[in-house]
C-alpha cells in the first residue's frame, strides 16, 4: 500500500512542478516548467490513459465481459 501512495504522490508532485504550479506549499520544489513543461504533459498522461483504458475493460457491464456486474452494482 505504501509504495502505491509514494507513486501517487510522486506523480502529483511531477504534475505540479512540471505543468500546473498550483500548490507550491503542498508540493515544494523548483519551477521546472521552463525546460520540461513541453514533454511533461504527454509523458504524465500515459499512466492516466492506461488507468482509464483498464477501467473501461474491467468495468464493462454489457455482454459476456462481466455477466451479472450491472445487477451486482445496482443491488
Amino acid at each position: 500500500m505504501l509504495p502505491l501512495l509514494v507513486l501517487a504522490l510522486g506523480e502529483e508532485w511531477l504534475w505540479d512542478r512540471l505543468v500546473n504550479l498550483d500548490y507550491p506549499g503542498l508540493f515544494p520544489g523548483p519551477d521546472l516548467t521552463a525546460w520540461a513543461g513541453f514533454w511533461a504533459t504527454p509523458l504524465l498522461s500515459v499512466p492516466q490513459l492506461t488507468h482509464y483504458l483498464l477501467d473501461g475493460i474491467l468495468w464493462r457491464t454489457g455482454g459476456e465481459h462481466n455477466p451479472g456486474l450491472r445487477q451486482w452494482i445496482l443491488r
